[in-house]
């Protein structure tokens, strides 16, 4: 992208800012905080090479995320984040299933000889219970 289009970018993003200011509209104020919000999200995960589609954002489906995150060894401070940031309900319950799905994973690595892939996972887990 090049610095034209960025600009222009921004420029668009200002202009529908102050539309929205100027009528009032909330809902769409609501939608529009609502896609940067999840446009953010897609963008932070994909730097741990978690490539969300729109249908899987939200609080509704951050446990059907838990086998991309732990492919992924995204952070639990990460994920944390995205539940509060998203307003999930039951963050605990995401963290304790991500420690178990590392769990699990850890297992596979100790069964394959990988000791070092095996610790790591382990204390994911630990740090995802403790988060």
């Amino acid at each position: 992208m090049g610095r034209k289009n960025v600009r222009s970018s921004l420029n668009l993003v200002r202009t529908s800012l102050f539309v929205l200011i100027q009528s009032k509209d909330f809902s769409l104020q609501r939608q529009i905080t609502s896609w940067f919000d999840s446009t953010l999200w897609q963008k932070r995960m994909l730097k741990f090479g978690v490539n969300i589609p729109n249908s899987q954002l939200g609080k509704e489906k951050a446990l059907e995320l838990v086998p991309e995150w732990v492919k992924a060894l995204v952070t639990p401070s990460t994920i944390r984040k995205y539940c509060e940031e998203l307003q999930v309900n039951n963050t605990n319950a995401v963290l304790f299933a991500y420690a178990i799905e590392l769990c699990r994973q850890s297992s596979l690595a100790d069964s394959s000889g990988n000791r070092k892939t095996f610790f790591e996972l382990i204390e994911m887990a630990k740090a995802a219970l403790q988060v």
